[in-house]
């Protein structure tokens, strides 16, 4: 009875990337579905375009109540498909990063009527500097939390050399916690869009958190 994911990638990554966090849905009941998005290419960038595709391929598929997931420009892409389908419950962006042109700042006024969770790593040019921030702080139908100690390639998984080269951080926090802590909140925010355990969010899970040291509110 659960909703379907529809799980994006980031820029110039693939499905590939997120098997292990879809899997890891899965496991918890979810139908979970991972494209290769068409439009997130050095030879082909367009958010726009791969969100009209993603709701294309929802409506194929007949799919009554989804959220929509995405790691960085794949978080991008799926606030922007989000807002428009009506078949949408909300967004989980992880670690979400808008693109050059802003793209993600002009649907700003139309992300207030969608509930929205986000994780968010700490700032570094691998996700510009928290960007996504600019547009998804005011709003009311946001809520954010910043994974300590996280590095951009922290909310993809499997993760490789490709990003880690780049835009792995360090931390005094392993990565083995740091995964752990995406998995959870990310599966928590899963559910409380689906109606059901919106208390750990917001209840005594989020709040072990925090005391850990692990995450921190973005306000």
């Amino acid at each position: 009875d659960l909703p379907a994911i529809i799980l994006s990638h980031g820029f110039a990554r693939s499905a590939d990337n997120m098997v292990d966090l879809a899997a890891h849905y899965a496991s918890w009941g979810f139908s979970v579905y991972v494209p290769n998005l068409c439009h997130a290419s050095f030879l082909d960038a367009d958010p726009e375009a791969s969100a009209a595709e993603l709701m294309e391929f929802a409506a194929l598929k007949n799919l009554d109540e989804i959220i929509y997931a995405g790691y960085s420009n794949g978080g991008l892409v799926s606030l922007i498909a989000g807002v428009q389908d009506s078949m949408a419950l909300g967004v989980v962006g992880l670690d979400p990063v808008d693109n050059m042109d802003s793209v993600g700042a002009g649907y700003a006024s139309m992300m207030e009527i969608v509930p929205i969770y986000g994780l968010i790593g700490e700032s570094s040019q691998c996700n510009s500097n928290n960007n996504s921030l600019n547009f998804l702080t005011p709003l009311s139908s946001a809520n954010l939390v910043r994974v300590n100690g996280s590095d951009h390639c922290d909310f993809e998984a499997p993760t490789n050399w490709m990003c880690t080269s780049f835009c792995s951080g360090s931390s005094s926090v392993s990565e083995e916690a740091i995964a752990e802590t995406v998995r959870v909140l990310s599966t928590a925010a899963l559910f409380s869009l689906s109606g059901d355990e919106a208390q750990w969010w917001e209840g005594s899970g989020y709040d072990s958190l925090e005391l850990e040291g692990k995450v921190s509110p973005i306000q």
